[in-house]
């Protein structure tokens, strides 16, 4: 278990680590961290890379950069494939007050942490999420946060899959030990693609107020053009909404608002997406009923 850290309730400047989960992909990861070496650095920044199971030049790679950069560098491996959990590999080995997430194909702006920092500087919430640009015009635009307005998020109010994404996302260290962190077993490399958007509405739910803000920004070099790529990665998304809303609905506290919220999406979207959703939804529930041994519990 991680020790517990408090964080400052004087608002004295806070410490910030910053993740970075990969997974084949130590051409992008060059870049990536490049970013990070460029960036402005706070007192007390430390960048975390989890090795998520990669079978590529990663190791060797991470093991070059750490011995070339000229601050804090720690790399972990999660030997079991899935985001979630790497995620939580990666918190668990930080030190910082605040805890940021970007992942392994984006680049960090050159005020990122800063902007980062003033964010838990000036308001009292468990978790942010920014803005993620297209870094290539020419890549399809998808999985993206391009909104300049800030949206705040109350507590136990339902937060819709896209406002807060894994891309450009971070908490309090308090409010990831007394949620438990992500779940293992969602997020890239399991079935449903949601860890990002289940951990922020579990925060929620549990009474944690949190905003998207347009000033830490990160730029997203994702690649994909349109086709079938971009295809499945829609019903790869179709199916990681269908989880998150049940996910959702099995949590005191979430049940109504999500119900209504979900109700309302379908009018406005395809059958098609519907029906993956509920697909989705229904595969979830026997996931966990196969996890707690055959019996279905309400998330607490």
């Amino acid at each position: 278990m991680p020790k517990k850290a408090e964080h400052p309730a004087s608002k004295e400047p806070a410490t910030l680590s910053l993740v970075v989960c990969t997974r084949n992909r130590a051409q992008q990861l060059s870049a990536c961290l490049e970013a990070v070496a460029r960036m402005t650095k706070p007192t007390g920044f430390e960048l975390i890379v989890v090795n998520n199971a990669s079978t590529d030049d990663t190791a060797r790679f991470l093991s070059d950069f750490r011995r070339g950069a000229d601050f804090p560098v720690v790399v972990c491996d999660e030997p079991t494939p899935g985001l979630g959990r790497a995620r939580n590999t990666g918190w668990r080995a930080s030190k910082g007050d605040v805890v940021a997430f970007t992942d392994d194909d984006c680049y960090v702006a050159s005020d990122y942490a800063e902007q980062v920092l003033r964010l838990f500087q000036a308001r009292d919430i468990a978790y942010f999420g920014g803005r993620i640009l297209l870094h290539d015009p020419r890549d399809y635009p998808i999985t993206i946060q391009l909104s300049e307005e800030e949206l705040q998020f109350g507590p136990r109010q339902f937060v819709h899959a896209g406002q807060i994404q894994g891309a450009n996302f971070g908490f309090t260290r308090v409010a990831l030990i007394e949620c438990g962190g992500f779940d293992d077993n969602l997020g890239a490399g399991t079935e449903f693609c949601c860890e990002d958007v289940e951990i922020v509405g579990r925060l929620s739910a549990a009474g944690k107020a949190g905003l998207y803000s347009p000033l830490p920004v990160v730029a997203h070099h994702h690649g994909r053009r349109a086709g079938p790529v971009v295809e499945e990665l829609n019903r790869q998304y179709a199916i990681g909404r269908g989880a998150y809303y049940i996910a959702m609905i099995m949590t005191p506290g979430m049940r109504l608002s999500t119900t209504i919220e979900w109700a309302r999406l379908m009018r406005h979207q395809p059958g098609a997406e519907t029906r993956r959703e509920i697909a989705a939804a229904c595969r979830f529930i026997w996931q966990r009923r196969l996890l707690k041994g055959g019996k279905c519990e309400a998330q607490a």
